[in-house]
């Protein structure tokens, strides 16, 4: 039997195997009570559920949701991180040497509440590579440094303030500049949850062009969610909790777009803790209402739910089954029935993102100006892409439905005919026009069509034919759910602060912070799984490649194991050739020079020896 007071006021809801016999129970914050964990009451009690603290608020928490315990527990996401996405890391590794270097915040800094040094997640890091490749030198550096963001590791204005932690701070180089003189084979980049909503896109893409140019495979990490019971920094708040989606989103789809290998810790810890997959959404229609912006299947918007003169239409205060609603939401899909595009306009734009309305461009541009439709999308770092299609500009009625969810965006069009019924909105006879991916932030948001054009362009009548949505940031918001296998305080939870006689003398710890530095537990439960499930070998492919690309022959075999399959050590010996023992390496092969013998015995001699590799016939 264990006693407990209760730091916050606590509430339970109690079922019996009666139909519709369910109560609620709550608790006061200090009150006493005892929960038994003898097998025999635990038995008679059937089942319970134990959360984690509510918001300090009191208020509504949409990542604290009632879970169904015939749910499944939270399984390992698919590989991430593979070995043709690390080919510079593999070349060096098939050498016998490899630089790896992390940059980022404290989430991987000795400072970020740890008891002790080996609670550091660089440590599980640096374990599972070198465990991958056992005989291969692994140099690292670790150049985290706490409480920043993206824009300080893209400053070229920070030496002076560089800790003296960071190995190579001379006062004179930026904190990038540093990193980047280390000459990594393989850098890891941490960052976003001190930027929050106020990551600029820019920066992410600047940092990772500026080690991918110096041929460094890169690894973006996606941050996870601070503690939704922290009476710090308002990490409680919807809004601080949304900020941080709007920067781990962006990570993650970048990745994506730009095939990048990625940690998705983010991903994973909503899955444990929040019972959750922000990634695979379920997107029911909204409903439509009667004299709204979305009036009823098929029939024209009224023009009294446009704005800004008839020129933008928002998505409206509608809600799914869910309760998502199409003005605020993350991931959407939308069908249209529309008159015909006039030639007084010039595009439309659609936000991808929340970004676009923070002053980043992430949107779809779909040009109408010429003979054929042509589309650019904007990442929000300043980066545009343009797409032309042989599709002439529909001056006349046309359909198509248009999706954004997750990093993937599509357009389709109706282009050979034009039917009535549900055909519409679930995507029979249309055609895939653009169908991309495309980086996105996170956070819910309204997205919106708008019109650029001449004087007096309009943006044309037109009814919806579907429209669907989720929130990606909200436990019941579409996304595949789970039953939570940690709660929120069990991975923040203080152990130092909180433990039994802390005033008294000093007595070992698993850290913690109880707000967004997680404590040893909740490192192993979060970070660790993540990076245990990627694929840190040194594939076979790249070994034979780089080796036979190589000046030396097969380099410093005596290094690699490729997962049991080729056993170097047993089967081919360093620096003795290709394909014979005792063969020189192909650039210190003998060569033989001079006029070809016309003695058959010769050349079959000489062709021999040069099949083997032992020679070179130079002859002529």
């Amino acid at each position: 039997m264990s006693r407990f007071s209760l730091k916050d006021a606590l509430s339970f809801v109690l079922r019996s195997d009666e139909p519709h016999n369910v109560q609620s129970l709550n608790l006061p914050k200090e009150a006493d009570f005892r929960l038994d964990y003898d097998q025999d009451a635990c038995q008679k009690a059937g089942e319970f559920i134990l959360f984690s603290q509510p918001p300090h608020n009191q208020g509504r928490n949409k990542r604290r949701q009632v879970v169904n315990p015939a749910w499944a527990s939270p399984y390992m996401l698919p590989t991430t991180v593979k070995p043709h996405l690390l080919p510079n890391f593999q070349k060096a590794c098939a050498k016998g040497h490899a630089t790896i270097l992390i940059m980022g915040d404290s989430i991987f800094n000795a400072g970020a509440h740890l008891a002790n040094p080996q609670q550091n997640p660089w440590e599980e890091l640096l374990s599972a590579i070198k465990k991958a490749n056992p005989h291969v030198v692994i140099e690292d550096y670790n150049q985290t440094w706490g409480a920043q963001t993206w824009a300080q590791m893209a400053s070229a204005e920070n030496a002076h303030q560089v800790p003296s932690w960071i190995d190579g701070k001379d006062g004179k180089k930026n904190w990038l500049q540093i990193c980047i003189d280390k000459k990594p084979d393989l850098t890891f980049l941490y960052s976003g949850g001190n930027d929050a909503a106020n990551l600029n896109p820019r920066d992410v893409d600047y940092v990772v062009k500026s080690f991918r140019s110096i041929n460094s495979d890169v690894v973006l990490c996606e941050t996870f969610q601070p503690s939704t019971g922290s009476e710090i920094n308002n990490y409680w708040q919807a809004g601080t909790q949304d900020g941080v989606h709007f920067s781990r989103r962006y990570i993650t789809t970048y990745a994506q777009t730009h095939d990048l290998p990625y940690l998705p810790f983010g991903r994973w810890g909503d899955m444990i803790r929040d019972g959750f997959d922000p990634e695979i959404l379920a997107m029911p229609e909204n409903n439509p209402q009667k004299d709204s912006a979305y009036p009823a299947r098929y029939e024209n918007v009224p023009d009294t739910a446009l704005s800004h003169q008839k020129t933008t239409y928002f998505f409206p205060s509608i809600k799914n089954m869910l309760g998502v609603s199409a003005d605020s939401c993350t991931d959407w899909c939308i069908a249209i029935t529309h008159e015909g595009v006039n030639h007084n306009t010039t595009a439309w734009r659609i936000p991808l993102s929340i970004a676009t309305l923070l002053g980043y461009d992430n949107s779809l541009w779909i040009i109408f100006d010429k003979d054929f439709l042509e589309f650019h999308v904007t990442d929000g770092a300043g980066n545009k892409k343009i797409y032309n299609t042989n599709i002439p500009t529909p001056r006349s009625k046309w359909s198509f439905w248009m999706m954004a969810r997750g990093a993937r965006l599509v357009f389709a069009m109706q282009l050979n005919y034009h039917s009535k019924g549900t055909e519409n909105s679930i995507g029979l006879g249309y055609t895939k026009i653009l169908d991309i991916l495309v980086p996105r932030a996170g956070a819910p948001y309204q997205p919106y069509i708008a019109t650029i054009g001449h004087e007096n362009v309009i943006l044309g009548q037109f009814a919806i034919d579907a429209l669907c949505c989720a929130d990606a940031t909200c436990a019941s918001g579409g996304g595949l759910r789970f039953r939570p296998s940690v709660t929120n305080r069990s991975l923040y939870y203080d152990t130092e602060v909180n433990r039994e006689g802390h005033n008294g003398p000093w007595q070992p710890n698993a850290g913690g912070s109880d707000s967004y530095h997680m404590n040893n537990f909740g490192i192993q439960n979060l970070l660790y799984p993540v990076i245990n499930a990627q694929d840190w070998s040194c594939s076979i492919s790249t070994i034979c490649i780089d080796s036979i690309q190589s000046s030396e022959g097969l380099l410093h075999t005596e290094s690699l194991n490729a997962q049991g399959f080729l056993q170097s050590n047993s089967f081919l010996k360093a620096n003795l050739g290709l394909s014979i023992w005792g063969a020189s390496p192909l650039d210190k092969q003998p060569e033989i020079t001079g006029t070809k013998s016309a003695d058959p015995v010769t050349q079959q001699i000489l062709a021999v020896l040069s099949k083997m590799g032992i020679v070179k016939d130079k002859t002529e």
